[in-house]
């Protein structure tokens, strides 16, 4: 897993100023958002890691056709 990058510090000013001045209702549509968009990830990579840890069995041979009237060896 690679070492997330910080920003330079003129912009995580620039960025802190922008969330500070948000609205109490912006606020709060912001940070649903960004935990509907963080528990979307989880999932998916929890889904993600249990079909890796759980391969799905393989599928059925398949079947002759049903227009195949064909009596089967005996």
């Amino acid at each position: 897993m690679t070492t997330p990058k910080r920003l330079p510090e003129d912009e995580l000013k620039k960025t802190a100023t922008f969330f500070d001045g948000l609205r109490q209702d912006q606020a709060d549509n912001l940070a649903a958002g960004l935990f509907g968009i963080y528990t979307s990830v989880r999932c998916l990579r929890t889904a993600m890691g249990a079909a890796y840890r759980h391969p799905r069995p393989s599928p059925p041979p398949a079947l002759a056709p049903l227009g195949d009237r064909r009596p089967l060896p005996s």
